[in-house]
């Protein structure tokens, strides 16, 4: 847990496309991820440095360790969770969603109840990886269940797997009986075993 890739700050996240060539200047990013315009900061959280240094094949070599900046930009990242662009939460909310830092649990569990569906998708997958047994996100998560958009069940199901409580086996077991989609109807079973296994 102390290495910066098993856990320390932030976890390299599955950003495939990004370019990872690219050195990060970190006090250039933070000034961006800072400031007051909108559009700035945007660019700055998509920037393709910020992107190569949480993409999945990312290297030390090309972005070197650096635990003091990406606890800073982990700082701003959960800040960016609350931001009312709803862009730039999904952007920061993607880049947290692997991260076992703990200050991003509570703001990820916020964004469960976000408008956007792809920020709740981002949000409950995010659970599949961070365990928590916080009540209020694990309530969340069982209402999402219930949404409308298939990923974002089949998600909040994979969390409640690893998460869940005895009540939110039966709202799994309900949500089973109930579906109509042959995928999540799979995850959802998968999710009912393993939590019956964990509950024992």
């Amino acid at each position: 847990m102390a290495s910066f890739r098993s856990a320390a700050v932030i976890v390299l996240v599955l950003l495939s496309t990004a370019d990872p060539g690219l050195c990060l200047d970190g006090d250039s990013i933070l000034k961006g991820l800072r400031d007051s315009e909108t559009e700035t900061r945007r660019q700055a959280l998509e920037s393709p440095e910020l992107a190569a240094c949480y993409a999945s094949n990312a290297d030390e070599e090309l972005c070197p360790p650096n635990p003091e900046l990406f606890r800073e930009v982990n700082q701003e990242l959960v800040r960016l969770l609350g931001d009312g662009d709803p862009a730039i939460r999904r952007v920061a909310a993607r880049y947290l969603s692997v991260s076992t830092d703990e200050q991003a649990v509570g703001p990820l569990g916020h964004l469960l109840r976000d408008r956007d569906e792809e920020i709740r998708a981002t949000a409950a997958s995010a659970f599949v990886r961070i365990r928590t047994s916080d009540p209020h996100i694990v309530t969340d998560l069982e209402k999402l269940l219930r949404d409308r958009n298939k990923s974002i069940r089949a998600s909040a199901a994979m969390a409640l797997g690893a998460n869940g409580t005895s009540l939110s086996l039966r709202a799994l077991r309900s949500r089973l009986s109930r579906e109509t989609e042959p995928d999540v109807k799979a995850v959802c079973a998968q999710s009912v075993q393993e939590l019956e296994h964990r509950l024992r």
